[in-house]
């Protein structure tokens, strides 16, 4: 059964309020709506809200862990929430819950929070208590859960009732009455495979299936299935152990001070080589490996651990295919993963201007000199940061001076695209963000990896300071302290943690030595 409150003009026509009552208690006894059992994407949802809806103020995200102190409800497995400036009631919110039963119940918090919320700006802000009282828009479709507080709250109502067609026509969004996913990707015992909504095969784990046709062969480190190579990599516990100790000792160090993540990208050789050769190739398991890094780390590390969202993603181009590093989509789903940990609203692909700087073939190619490579370069696509970013840096003469943190490589040799993301390899690059909400700082500590992701997560600081260990020679703990950095952001492909000499640069830059 599912409610939906529209709040809006509190005098309505009684035959008006009798006929809806009617069409609502006939539609739900032939069964209820066709939405009961969609699990929505929340930032999905979320994203489009705030980008096809015209608030009357800037809107800012409300923390996960604030929510309740708005709203006084608990138990939904996933949600944004954001709110206009003091003197604006414009808001909305986004919630998915495990079931109906605490979906009703976040359904009556939010209405007593819009009726508080009515009730506080009566006292000195009339015409915002009138806009909460005329405008708001309540609705629940089973366990989903969304709010709205906008003066055009029938655009609000089409976007949304247009996310849910767009979900219910994905098999993988159907939930079953118990709560347990739908027949999309469904897993088996028998290890069959199902189809999903784009014609692509799932395996019985939910991620696609990659068949090929094509033998593997080696050429040095490097695996070639047609015209893809795969980087292959080895699991040293030793000196995974003495990287886990380098983050580890940056985290007790910044106690109190700064928030330590972890982020380790798996290489293709772990996600898009394909399905068959997984067991065959010479090259360690990397989910298993990823594993063992994380259980390393203590307490003080939030670890984002990509790997389930680049596996779900593995059939797009999300790895170069003469190249080692991920592609500008690829970084975006680490990037993805990354705010799901923070909590907070990862800006969607679709908000972000898209361009293409032409063919580009990478380390693998020079590496290897295969032909097959050469023959079909990659093609080089990047996304764009949705505010207005820029690199801080010095001219020749020593004046400041603004640069892209994407720069147009189109017309760059093939084999240096990659160093359009800020500017390739440097000790450190500052990004400004003049779109910024508050002071909020970062510091990225990485290698090339780190590049293609940066872009994105300057979205949401007003400053990050991108620090490259392998080249700064600055104590990186105390740069952290100095500046007084919000969020410290460890960055670095798996292939890294089984380098004693790479691992050994990353300890000498936080330790100082």
């Amino acid at each position: 059964m599912i409610f939906r409150e529209k709040i809006k003009k509190p005098l309505k026509i009684i035959f008006a309020a009798v006929l809806v009552i009617t069409v609502f208690f006939a539609f739900t006894a032939c069964g209820g709506s066709k939405y009961a059992n969609v699990k929505i994407d929340a930032a999905k949802m979320a994203n489009a809200l705030i980008s096809e809806i015209d608030f009357e103020s800037n809107l800012q995200q409300v923390g996960n862990d604030n929510i309740s102190t708005f709203i006084p409800m608990e138990g939904f497995e996933s949600g944004y929430m954001f709110m206009g400036e003091g003197s604006h009631a414009d808001s909305f919110g986004v919630f998915v819950f495990p079931d109906e039963k605490t979906s009703k119940d976040g359904e009556k918090a939010v209405n007593e929070y819009l009726k508080e919320l009515e009730d506080s700006f009566s006292k000195y802000i009339p015409e915002e208590a009138d806009k909460v009282k005329e405008h708001s828009l309540v609705i629940r479709e089973g366990r989903n859960l969304v709010f709205t507080v906008s003066p055009d709250e029938e655009a609000c109502e089409e976007v949304i009732m247009r996310i849910f067609e767009e979900e219910a026509a994905d098999p993988s969004k159907i939930v079953e009455d118990d709560g347990e996913e739908g027949d999309e990707g469904e897993e088996t015992s028998s290890g069959e495979t199902a189809e999903a909504s784009d014609g692509s095969v799932i395996s019985e784990n939910n991620y696609p299936v990659i068949d090929t046709d094509s033998k593997l062969t080696y050429s040095g480190y490097v695996g070639i299935v047609g015209n893809s190579a795969y980087e292959l990599y080895t699991y040293v516990d030793s000196v995974a152990e003495n990287y886990a100790d380098a983050v580890n000792y940056t985290a007790d160090q910044l106690q109190g001070k700064s928030k330590v993540y972890d982020l380790i990208v798996p290489l293709a050789s772990g996600v898009t080589l394909p399905d068959k050769y997984f067991s065959k190739i010479q090259s360690s398991d990397q989910m298993k490996s990823l594993n063992n890094l994380y259980e390393k780390l203590n307490d003080k590390v939030t670890p984002v651990n990509i790997y389930d969202n680049m596996m779900k993603h593995r059939n797009e181009y999300i790895y170069y295919r003469t190249d080692h590093h991920w592609t500008s989509l690829g970084a975006y789903y680490g990037y993805e993963t990354w705010c799901n940990t923070k909590g907070i609203l990862p800006i969607s692909l679709e908000r972000r201007q898209k361009a293409n700087y032409g063919d580009f073939v990478g380390t693998l190619y020079y590496d290897t000199k295969e032909s097959v490579l050469k023959k079909n370069p990659d093609s080089f696509d990047v996304y764009m940061p949705l505010n207005d970013v820029y690199i801080s840096a010095k001219d020749s003469k020593g004046n400041s001076v603004k640069k892209d943190v994407i720069s147009d490589y189109s017309e760059a040799p093939d084999y240096a695209k990659y160093d359009c993301f800020i500017g390739g390899d440097k000790a450190l690059v500052t990004i400004v963000n003049n779109d910024a909400i508050d002071d909020s700082t970062c510091m990225v500590i990485k290698e090339s990896f780190g590049n293609s992701i940066v872009p994105y997560i300057a979205d949401h600081y007003s400053k990050v300071y991108v620090y490259d260990y392998r080249y700064t020679s600055k104590n990186l703990v105390e740069e952290a302290k100095e500046k007084g950095i919000d969020d410290v952001i460890f960055i670095n492909n798996i292939g890294m943690t089984r380098s004693s000499y790479l691992v050994g640069k990353l300890t000498a830059a936080v330790k100082g030595n």
